[in-house]
């Protein structure tokens, strides 16, 4: 994966993880367990450049700008996707 598709990944895991904490889509505990490894994955492994200083800031600002235009169903279906092949990745090491 790219840079930017890592940070992709991070962006759609954190809008899927407030949109479940928010109510507006059905909490799945098993899925958002495994989102925080695939968001620690995908953004500070890959979504940032080491050093950046403002990297959650990015991500933060990424996520509301995400959520203000993408339907939240979209947002979970990229998240899935995101968050299976950092879960794959990690059962590989």
């Amino acid at each position: 994966m790219s840079e930017a598709e890592h940070l992709a990944c991070a962006v759609d895991i954190s809008a899927f993880t407030y949109l479940m904490a928010g109510g507006t889509l059905p909490e799945d505990r098993e899925l958002a367990g495994q989102a925080a490894l695939a968001a620690a994955w995908h953004h500070n492994a890959y979504a940032v450049p080491p050093g950046a200083g403002e990297q959650h800031d990015r991500v933060n600002r990424e996520r509301a700008a995400l959520m203000a235009k993408d339907q939240p169903k979209a947002i979970q279906t990229r998240a899935k996707d995101c968050i299976a092949s950092a879960v794959a990745k990690h059962q590989s090491e």
